[in-house]
């Protein structure tokens, strides 16, 4: 079973609430390979200047931000303040997606140690549950990079939702 964050880039100046722009899955996964692989000071991740939906109803475009990091269960706000450091995020994901030469990495440490091979983890579903595939990660953090890059007013937001 996958679990999933949902990164969902919506412009608030359309609609009511907003309209979803795309909404693009992340591998839970791959965001502990980053809390692995990346120092707690350089992982963007942990450090971004964010939003909660707890501020209540409202547009959030102009906001401070109040908190740092994206919340791993709950629901975090990017907003327009923020952009710049989420490009950078991604491109630091690309960055360490790209020194990869695997298609599935295994996370789990107890798999690892067993070094299987990669027919093996495509084959196995326990070993496929313990991975993530690289290429279908990359093509998403792409996507995402290219929808921000984008973004070029306070009415474009990223609401990540958590487990």
């Amino acid at each position: 079973m996958v679990n999933e964050h949902s990164f969902v880039f919506i412009d608030e100046n359309k609609g009511e609430e907003g309209t979803v722009i795309k909404e693009i899955l992340i591998d839970d996964l791959f965001l502990e390979y980053i809390f692995k692989n990346i120092s707690e000071d350089e992982n963007i991740y942990n450090n971004m200047p964010t939003l909660t939906t707890n501020l209540g109803e409202g547009k959030y475009g102009l906001l401070e931000p109040t908190d740092r990091g994206f919340s791993y269960c709950g629901i975090t706000v990017v907003n327009y303040r923020s952009m710049e450091e989420l490009k950078k995020m991604f491109l630091q994901w690309i960055n360490l997606l790209e020194k990869i030469n695997v298609e599935y990495v295994l996370v789990d440490e107890y798999y690892k140690k067993r070094n299987p091979s990669q027919e093996e983890i495509k084959n196995v579903e326990a070993l496929l549950d313990s991975s993530f595939n690289k290429n279908k990660v990359l093509a998403a953090v792409y996507e995402c990079l290219e929808i921000v890059n984008k973004f070029d007013s306070p009415r474009y937001i990223l609401i990540c939702e958590g487990l």
